[in-house]
Formats: structure tokens, sequence, C-alpha cells
């Protein structure tokens, strides 16, 4: 870690002979390394890598971390700053709390995560702010100059200054070994800062992080838009977390693709695009090919039918997905056919590929069912039912044949599905969701957990759409309706009880398409889920963008995506926990439909070191 030696310096603070000793030792000792390797696979788990340990399957949790002998407890002093800077901090602090805006207070992140930036507003600029990390009864302070927040418009209504704080790399991974073992592991943090000239802290916020233990980042896919609007440029972006965005596919300027979905072996992507009319294709990221490659696993037959059928919002099930299994997609007929609007499987790599349709969509409206259309449908993991959206109004949650009614309905079903190699897809009778249909809201884009045991959607107010909705929040229920659906608690954006902080209250978050990631942790206290959403409650100016009422000259709020766990304790109680922003993405452009499947058909960037 010589890099950190030349940003970063020990400095010597009074804790006691342990603490002396600790900081007493330079910056190398911090330095985790790659260590032995991670812990072995749980059941239907993989191994670790480093200092982390495996990441557990739906049948276990993964092993456990690598032994860890870096120095945690020290204090930590950005170069260029002096002994005296730091002494401010052993004063007592003020009143004037920096409001700090993510990681928010509360949140359950994998144990990978990389060292959170924290992001925070005062008033003004801060000439120093100190960040102390406690695991356990040790404690890390790290003081240094705040970084101002990137900006995405600069047309800020709100007064006052956004900025971030961060440890080193290796301090946050020494943090990871200094807790005692468990399930999770607590980080306490506390944030203080100072104006310059100050001889004492003007205030400080405390709040804390738990790690769940042997699980690692997400790699996740999403679909970007750089400009939202007419000229928009769409793309596919891969974001192995700590590093940077990695474009995967990229369409001409104007040229709209989405509601995509990743192949569960991470090679392939499907595609709803717009060329002359909604169709799907099967591309595979390929350098010196922007625009992706068309998939290997495509037979001709099946390239044909896609060519020819309009077909929108597609989705795949790990287990049928590979040689043995066959390759399913499943979909929805596009306008333009005397089926639209209804279900519709496709076996991508069948010799003579043929298109099985579904029977029509049963729903709650007082509509004819022959009115009655299916929209955003999902494969449960194992491939034997399909949860999707009857409504009388849209295809794929914005679009319909005759426009989206402003008098709407949308409620979840789901159908059992045959889906046998060589074989046309055979639907069962429709069922309707319990707890997420009959009700006055509109629940759109399910999605399934892992191991089929959760359903993810989204609810929006009576009579407004699914797609990109200001209304829209997130709700997790069992799948076999057992209990009633629950709104997670990440669909409320931090922010102070009085609503002095410069965040959004009732204007529209815009929560939108949940989706499980890859795993469902076992844990001998029940089981976790991470779940990936976007919304439009940040960060920094694009928050302060609408303050008050007003609206930035770009637009709405853009749009970027935000991770939050769930947990279901051996008794069946289901807990859900504040988001955070995922890491990496870009401030300038929205992010949307993220998807946590790992891409395999090219490497990762390098993770960044701070």
């Amino acid at each position: 870690m010589n890099s950190m030696t030349s940003s970063w310096v020990s400095l010597v603070i009074a804790m006691g002979a342990a603490g002396l000793a600790a900081c007493a030792e330079s910056a190398d000792t911090l330095s985790v390394g790659e260590g032995p390797s991670g812990g072995a696979a749980g059941a239907g788990g993989t191994g670790g890598v480093g200092s982390i340990g495996g990441l557990g399957g739906a049948g276990g949790v993964g092993g456990g971390a690598a032994t860890c002998t870096a120095t945690f407890a020290a204090g930590f002093l950005e170069s260029g700053l002096s002994s005296s800077d730091s002494a401010i901090f052993d004063h007592p602090h003020g009143a004037a709390a920096p409001f700090v805006f993510d990681p928010p207070s509360g949140a359950l992140l994998p144990e990978g995560w990389p060292t959170p930036t924290f992001l925070v507003h005062t008033d003004e600029l801060p000439a120093l702010a100190r960040l102390e990390l406690t695991v356990g009864n040790q404690t890390a302070r790290i003081t240094r100059k705040p970084e101002p927040a990137e900006q995405a418009h600069a047309d800020s209504a709100v007064s006052g200054s956004w900025w971030t704080i961060h440890a080193p790399t290796a301090l946050w991974d020494a943090a990871k070994c200094a807790g005692p073992a468990g399930t999770t592991l607590e980080v306490h943090w506390n944030i203080v800062y100072a104006s310059a000239g100050a001889s004492a802290p003007n205030g400080a916020t405390s709040g804390t992080l738990r790690l769940l233990r042997n699980t690692q980042a997400p790699d996740v896919t999403y679909w970007q838009i750089t400009d939202e609007a007419s000229d928009a440029e769409f793309s596919l972006q891969r974001l192995a977390v700590g590093a940077k965005p990695q474009t995967l596919v990229k369409r001409n300027q104007g040229e709209c693709f989405g509601c995509h979905a990743t192949s569960p072996d991470g090679q392939d992507f499907i595609l709803q695009t717009s060329i002359g009319s909604w169709k799907l294709e099967v591309v595979r990221p390929k350098a010196g090919a922007p625009a992706g490659a068309p998939s290997p696993v495509v037979t001709p037959s099946a390239l044909s039918l896609l060519g020819s059928q309009s077909l929108m919002v597609p989705t795949t099930a790990r287990d049928k997905w590979s040689d043995q299994s066959g390759r399913f997609v499943a979909a929805v007929t596009g306008p333009g056919s005397a089926t639209a609007g209804r279900l519709a499987v496709l076996q991508v790599d069948a010799p003579e590929a043929t298109l099985g349709i579904g029977p029509p969509a049963t729903g709650n409206s007082p509509k004819d069912i022959e009115e009655m259309l299916v929209a955003t449908p999902a494969l449960s993991p194992d491939g034997q039912r399909i949860a999707y959206v009857a409504s009388d109004s849209m295809i794929d949650g914005y679009h319909a044949p005759t426009g989206w009614n402003a008098g709407g309905n949308a409620d979840l079903w789901q159908i059992s599905v045959t889906l046998e190699k060589g074989q046309k897809a055979v639907f069962g009778t429709p069922e309707p969701v319990p707890s997420a249909s009959s009700t006055p809201e509109n629940e759109t884009f399910p999605h399934w957990s892992r191991d089929g045991k959760l359903l993810a959607f989204m609810k929006s107010a009576p009579g407004r759409g699914g797609y990109d909705e200001e209304t829209a929040s997130i709700w997790v229920m069992p799948a076999d309706g057992s209990k009633p659906a629950v709104a997670i608690s990440a669909n409320a954006a931090p922010g102070s009880a009085d609503q002095s902080a410069p965040v959004f209250h009732g204007l529209g978050l815009t929560n939108s398409w949940p989706r499980f990631g890859d795993s469902a942790i076992v844990t001998p206290e029940g089981t976790y889920y991470f779940l990936l959403f976007n919304s439009r409650r940040g960060p920094a100016d694009l928050w302060e963008a609408r303050h008050a009422g007003s609206q930035p000259t770009n637009g709405r709020p853009i749009a970027h995506l935000y991770v939050s766990a769930v947990s279901v304790s051996n008794d069946g109680t289901l807990t859900t926990y504040p988001a955070a922003f995922l890491p990496g993405q870009r401030v300038d452009a929205g992010a949307h439909t993220g998807s946590f499947t790992t891409v395999t058909s090219v490497a990762p960037p390098p993770p960044e070191v701070k």
C-alpha cells in the first residue's frame, strides 16, 4: 500500500497504550492485501476471495472470512494538515449537526461493500471534517479536508454545500476484521466538521451501518440514459461496485432500447428495441462491436421468429437457461397482432423454434376479459410460474394499443407454466396474487427472490401508471401469499424530523423497478436478500433542484440505483432496511432497471482504491 503512505500519515492520539501502538505503526500495516483464500462455499454459494468469505446461495451461508491481521484502531491525518488541525476536534462540538444523506443510518450492506463515501450537507463547505468509525471497543479517526460533491446540474435552488468524506480503503477493510464474529457486523460512524477559523467543531451526526458477513458487493447491469430527452443516448452499463462503470452495449443516439433482461449465465442480454416496432434482440457484449453481437446460442429459427414478432418486456429463469434445460425467454406480445397483450414464451436455442401464447389475461377490472392485457411478466427462478400484471390499459408498464387510460387498473396475477426443451410452453390457469390484487392502487413490475419465496413489486396511486411513476413505492410479500405485503422502509428518503434538511417530502421519489439479487443468504437467524431499485431521490443537488417547489432547467431529478436489504427471520417476520446509493454511477446520467446478474462474457474493470 505504498500509495497510501504518500496520501495518509499516522497521527498519534492519546487512546491508551494499545491505541498508541497502533498509531505508531506505518500505513503499510493497514494493508489487508490478498490474504489467504476466502472460506469455502455454503451450499449453493460460492467461495470467497481475499479477506472476504464465501457468498451463500439459497442453500446456506458462505465460508468464513480469511484471517486478518490489519490494524484498525488508529488516527489518520490527511497529508498537508497539521496536528493543530486535528486538535480542533478535541473540543466539544456545537449544535449545528450536519445532514448525512448517504449511506443512511441503519442500512444493511454486503460485507464486500467498498469504503463508503458519506454524502453530507452543511450551510457552507467546512475547512475540516473528521470521520470516526467504531467497531466494538475500537475507534479509528480520520481527519481531512472535505471534498465538494460532484454536481449534476448547475441550477441548485438551495443554499448550502454538499460534500463527501471517506476512510482509506485499507482502514475500511481492517474494520471488517476488527469486529466480532456473527451474522452481521455493526460499524458506528460519527461525522464532525469545523468551519474555517473555528476553534471548535460546529456539530456532529452519528449513525450505524451493518454489514452482512460473507457477502460480496453486487456486480450489476443497468440501462443508462445520458440525457432524458428526445435525443437521449441509451446504453447498458456494467457496474462492479467499487469500480467505474463499463459500457457493454450502446446504440445510436435516439435509438431506444430498454426493459432488458440479463441471461442467468451472464453471457447475453435480451433487449427490447424500437427499430420499426417493438422487438426482442439477444445480443452478447463484444469488443469492437458497441451495439453488441448476435448471441451464438440463438438458432436461425429463433432469430427469424424474433425478427417477425412484436415482443416486449423479456424475462428469464435461472433454472431454464442451459444446454440441458433449453434457454427460454418469456415476454408480452406487442401491438399489431390479434393476441396483443398476452404472455409469450420462446426457446431461443431450439432448432425449430415456436412461440407459445398464453391465455387471455384475467383481472379485476369491470371490463370484459377480452379487454384485459398482460404487462411486465417475471419468470420464477425455477421457471414454473410467471407473475404478471393484469391491466386494462398497458403492456410494458406504460404503452398500450390505444394509450394509457388515466383511470386504468393494474393488479398482480400469476400462472403456472411448463417449459420442456424442444416443446411449446404449456400454461395453467391464472390466479390472483393475494394482497397485490383487488386493491384500489395499481401493482406493477413484479420480481421473484432467488429462492422463489418472496415477491417484490411497485405500487402506485389509483389511476396512475407503472412506468417511472412519481407516486410509486416498493413492496415485498411472501410469494405464497401467506402474509400481507409490506412497504419497504427504503421508500422514505433520509431527512431531518423537522424537514429543515434539504430533502423532498411528498414531491414524488419515483421508487421503481425492484429486482432481487442472485442469492438468498441463509443464516442461523434467518434469510437475507438484497434488493435493487431506482429512485429520483438524489443525490446532492438533484435534491436541491426541486426544494421548495423549484424546477431545474434540465427537467426532473435524475433517477439512480439504490440497494436495500430485506430479511425474513425463522418465525417469518419480514424486516426491511434503508437504501444506500450504489456507488460508481454517473451523477449526470439516469440509471434504470438494474439487475444483479453478474456479466461473465466480459471481464470486469479493476476496483478503485481510495
